[in-house]
C-alpha cells in the first residue's frame, strides 16, 4: 500500500518534471516574442505621439488661417464644412465615413442659398 502511494507520488513528480521541461522549452521563445511586442508598442507610441503633435500643429495653423480676415465666412461660405470634407477624404476614408460632413455641407449650402434669396 505504501509502495503504491510512493509509486504514485513518483509518477506525479515525473509528470510535473516533464511539464516543467516542456514549459522551459517555450520560455526563450516567449521572452523573445514579448521583447518584440514591447519594441513594437514603443514604436507605435512614438509614431502616435509624432502624428498627434503634427496634427495639433496643423489644426492650430489651419485655425489661424481660417480666422484671419482673408477667410471670413461672408467671403467663403461653408468653408468649415468644405474643409472638414476635404480633411475626411484626404484621410482616405470612404464617402460613407464622411457622410456626416457631407450632410453638414448640404445644410450649410441650403441655409446660405435661403438666406441670400
Amino acid at each position: 500500500m505504501i509502495a503504491k502511494g510512493n509509486e504514485r507520488r513518483l509518477e506525479e513528480f515525473q509528470k510535473m518534471e516533464a511539464i516543467e521541461q516542456h514549459l522551459n522549452g517555450f520560455r526563450p521563445q516567449n521572452e523573445m516574442l514579448h521583447s518584440q511586442l514591447d519594441q513594437r508598442i514603443d514604436e507605435l507610441q512614438a509614431k502616435f505621439s509624432d502624428i498627434s503633435t503634427a496634427a495639433k500643429f496643423d489644426a492650430e495653423s489651419l485655425e489661424k488661417k481660417l480666422t484671419s480676415r482673408k477667410f471670413q465666412s461672408s467671403e467663403a461660405p461653408c468653408l468649415m464644412a468644405r474643409t472638414n470634407i476635404a480633411m475626411c477624404l484626404s484621410d482616405k476614408q470612404g464617402l460613407n465615413d464622411c457622410s456626416d460632413f457631407i450632410r453638414a455641407l448640404e445644410k450649410c449650402v441650403q441655409d446660405t442659398i435661403v438666406t441670400k434669396q
